[in-house]
């Protein structure tokens, strides 16, 4: 559980039974896949790492013009959902 244990040396979990491989899943196709920095310090939140970096590359001007720099999510049900839609757009 990569994700799960640096966000409990984050603290942004107080324990990994408050982790699930759903939710490991999830982080790892939004980093691996899309290339996104995770940010649970505001809810669910992720940022495009090239975004955050400054720099504006073809897929980042994309992701702007989409409203998809940064994204929020209140679940992550919503989460999972946006990941489906994008694998089917993929």
């Amino acid at each position: 559980m990569k994700y799960g244990a640096m966000l409990l040396v984050q603290g942004f979990i107080h324990s990994l039974e408050e982790w699930s491989d759903d939710k490991e899943r999830a982080c790892y196709t939004m980093d691996e896949r899309w290339d996104y920095l995770l940010d649970f310090s505001k809810g669910i939140h992720f940022i495009d790492r090239t975004y955050a970096c400054g720099e504006y590359d073809p897929v980042v001007k994309d992701r702007i013009e989409r409203n998809e720099v940064e994204l929020f999510f209140n679940t992550f049900d919503d989460l999972f959902e946006w990941i489906d839609r994008m694998h089917m757009c993929a």
